[in-house]
Parts: structure tokens; C-alpha cells; sequence
């Protein structure tokens, strides 16, 4: 759904299909806005209604029936119920409405600041509440909500085997800040306490070997 004003169409439009139509997305069909008359979900209402409701947080929620009862365990982010959804004001093109609101606690994966807390590896928590909603089929035991699925960055065993040596490490360092509020400015951002990703590290190097094969394989073919 357009945010802003843009080639997508006027704010609170659907995505145009071939024919012309716009039609509302499998997660629109889940947003509703508390704060208006009769609490309608987002296909429900009008474009303009729509591209209004967009910054009314903390009213707008994860309309989502199973994702309400898993998510009994917050201490914070519901309302009515419901689990909040990012609409701050102003929009954030690429942030607002995509994530759980940054209310939520404990931490959530979907929140717009990713915190150490939120890293996935001891369960998914709500998440999988949402994309079962959508229509995909959790397995390997996933479940709504998931606290027990490592589905990300190994088992839980090692995770608890880092957090000590990260723990050991920190203390030796100085105080560790564990404020992870903020806006994201657009997209998601990892905290500042979470963990860089091996995997990224790999990833970065292969890229920096490719990048020199090219430039050396270019240098070479110019001085033919």
C-alpha cells in the first residue's frame, strides 16, 4: 500500500493489478484502526480514510485473532487486545505499519529496532503468529507464539554459551547501554547491543574478493 505520495499512487492506495484494479494486499487485510467508528480493517475503508489512519498510533493494531491470544505474554504494546503496529507521525516510508510497534515487551522480532533481545535464536515469539496468519505453514515446530525454535542463528544451547562469553566480555569493558528505543528512519536497524552475524562477515569478504578479482581482471585487459 502506497504511504506516501509517490509512483505507487496517492497515499492509502492498494497496488494497481494488471487490469487495472487495486487491490488489498494479504497483510493489509489484517490492519484495523481502533480510533475509527465502527473499528474497520484497512480494506474496509476508503483511500482517504486509509492514507489518515496510517500515523494513528497506538491505535492501530495487528487485527489478527490467534496473534491476540499468543500474545498474552506482553507486558506492553496491546491495546484492546490487539497487538500495536509502528504508525508514527509522521510516516516513515519503508517502517511505518511493517513492523510491531516498539511499545512491545518484551522485545519482538518486527519491531523497528532490532535489540539483542529480539535476535530469534530461543523462538520467534510473535512473528510466526503473523506469517501464520498470512497463510504460511509453520514447521520443524514452530509454533504461535514461539519461544523454543532456534530458527535463525543455531541452537539455543550455543546462543547460551555466547551470551555468557559476550557477558564476560562486557563487564570487562565498561557498562553496556540497553536502550533500544528510537525511530529506525525507514527499513529495520539492529541495536546497537546485537550481535554481528559471522555469516555477514563471510559474506562481506566474498564480496570484497570478487570486487578485487574484477578491478585486477580489468587492469589486466587494459594493458593489451
Amino acid at each position: 500500500m502506497a504511504l506516501t505520495d509517490g509512483r505507487s499512487g496517492d497515499a492509502g492506495q492498494f497496488p494497481r493489478v494488471a487490469d487495472g484494479r487495486r487491490l488489498p494486499d494479504i497483510y493489509t487485510r489484517f490492519v484495523k484502526d481502533l480510533s475509527v467508528a465502527g473499528q474497520p480493517r484497512w480494506p474496509q475503508m476508503s483511500d482517504a480514510e486509509r492514507a489518515d489512519s496510517l500515523d494513528n498510533g497506538p491505535d492501530l493494531v495487528w487485527a489478527d485473532d490467534d496473534t491476540a491470544n499468543g500474545a498474552a505474554f506482553l507486558d506492553s504494546g496491546l491495546n484492546q487486545g490487539y497487538v500495536r503496529l509502528h504508525a508514527p507521525s509522521p510516516v516513515v516510508a519503508g517502517s511505518s505499519i511493517a513492523h510491531w510497534a516498539d511499545a512491545l515487551a518484551p522485545d519482538q522480532l518486527m519491531e523497528p529496532v532490532l535489540s539483542a533481545r529480539a535476535e530469534g535464536r530461543n523462538g520467534l515469539g510473535l512473528a510466526t503468529c503473523a506469517l501464520e496468519a498470512m497463510g504460511w505453514t509453520l514447521i520443524n515446530g514452530a509454533r504461535c507464539p514461539d519461544f523454543d525454535t532456534a530458527a535463525i542463528l543455531g541452537s539455543a544451547d550455543e546462543s547460551v554459551a555466547a551470551d555468557t562469553v559476550e557477558s564476560e566480555t562486557a563487564d570487562t569493558g565498561g557498562d553496556a547501554d540497553d536502550d533500544d528505543g528510537g525511530s529506525s528512519g525507514g527499513g529495520c536497524t539492529l541495536g546497537t547491543d546485537t550481535r554481528f552475524d559471522p555469516v555477514w562477515a563471510l559474506l562481506l569478504g566474498l564480496s570484497a574478493w570478487v570486487l578485487v578479482r574484477r578491478r585486477s581482471s580489468r587492469a589486466g585487459t587494459g594493458t593489451r
